[in-house]
């Protein structure tokens, strides 16, 4: 009585057994079907002579991105290295069969290398490069010939970028994807994303404005290229740049301006000239750093500007200092062989000496203060 029972699990492990082979029989079978004449290399459109719109016959290419993030600005170069994972998704007519015929199979992966791939590429780029090198990345193939693909490279996108108002500049920058074809091919490359992909950026810049997409195309010399171009707008962040250069250069000049209007040794002269050359040359070092950290420009930037009136009325400053202790000195020697001249005396006292200098401290720090406001206003 118990051998029925004993016997019905093993007897449902061969149906299944059987029944995965067959599956397994049918999708082999269906694979070698597919591709026993297909060729990789062939492209499933052809061009003719007469061009008609809207046709089978077209080379239609729909674009996704699904992630975007900005690993580097790279502002000497004019280029912008962004992550970039795209979704492709095309229709070949070699690829398509029935499933009520394949035991109802709709879709099938393969590796990207056994179909033909359109040849979409990132426009206006410097670099491309596959993130997943050693890994074939895999296609899903419907019934009805859609292939889609899923795409991970790292693009440097060429963006001309203006450094006027830096360190509080804003970049106007666009990702492009192009599908080029010939003529009597109608080729169209569409931009499929249900939702408007956020682009991602790294600690030095905000993006102000998401990706934007926009469609145009291209017709010449018998070719014609499509293009997506998603825009956005980077802005700076200008804390790291306030913090580390404008604040402590502002205050350093501050520190020499005391020290050249204020110090009355008997070596001031000599105090002030020491001072203004210590602190040029610290700020020349600034200079080094913002000329190595931007393109080489017909234009200073606003900071460029900013360390530049500087270093001149630092420089000014010491200047006019030698000269009045000049003037002062030839005129206490006017005022000892003319000892009844009340203007020489009056020229070359103390109290008129240090007014003197006390109104230039103020210039000073007028002209430092102007030169921030109309540099970051």
């Amino acid at each position: 009585r118990d051998r029925p029972t004993m016997w019905a699990p093993l007897a449902c492990l061969l149906v299944l057994v059987s029944s995965t082979a067959a599956s397994l029989n049918v999708s082999i079978e269906l694979t070698e079907r597919l591709f026993k004449d297909y060729n990789t290399q062939a492209s499933p459109f052809v061009g003719r002579q007469r061009v008609i719109a809207d046709t089978d016959n077209a080379l239609s290419v729909a674009l996704r991105l699904t992630r975007a993030i900005i690993a580097s600005v790279n502002e000497r170069d004019w280029t912008i290295s962004i992550l970039v994972s795209a979704n492709y998704k095309w229709n070949d007519r070699r690829l398509v069969w029935d499933p009520a015929e394949s035991d109802g199979i709709t879709e099938m992966m393969m590796k990207s290398d056994a179909v033909w791939q359109p040849d979409v590429y990132p426009c206006e780029s410097a670099k491309v490069g596959n993130v997943l090198k050693e890994i074939i990345p895999s296609v899903t193939i419907r019934n009805d010939g859609t292939v889609s693909l899923e795409a991970y490279q790292m693009v440097n996108f060429i963006c001309q970028m203006k450094f006027d108002a830096f360190p509080f500049d804003r970049q106007q920058c666009s990702l492009c994807f192009a599908l080029d074809g010939l003529a009597g091919v109608p080729i169209v490359l569409t931009d499929f994303s249900e939702h408007p992909v956020e682009l991602r950026s790294n600690s030095e810049w905000d993006v102000v404005e998401s990706l934007k997409s926009e469609r145009s195309r291209i017709e010449q010399d018998g070719k014609q290229t499509d293009r997506i171009l998603f825009h956005f707008s980077l802005a700076r962040r200008g804390f790291f740049w306030i913090f580390l250069i404008v604040v402590p250069t502002c205050l350093f000049c501050l520190v020499t301006l005391i020290g050249v209007f204020f110090y009355e040794g008997d070596d001031a002269v000599q105090n002030a000239a020491s001072i203004g050359l210590t602190t040029m040359t610290s700020l020349m070092l600034v200079v080094t750093i913002l000329s190595d950290e931007l393109d080489k420009s017909d234009n200073l930037p606003a900071l460029g500007w900013f360390v530049f009136v500087e270093i001149v009325v630092v420089c000014l400053s010491v200047i006019i200092l030698l000269i009045l202790d000049g003037i002062r000195s030839m005129a206490r020697g006017y005022a000892r062989r003319n000892k009844e001249n009340c203007f020489l005396r009056m020229v070359t006292s103390k109290k008129t000496f240090r007014a003197t200098r006390i109104t230039l401290f103020l210039l000073s720090i007028t002209a430092l203060i102007l030169n921030a406001i109309l540099n970051w206003t």
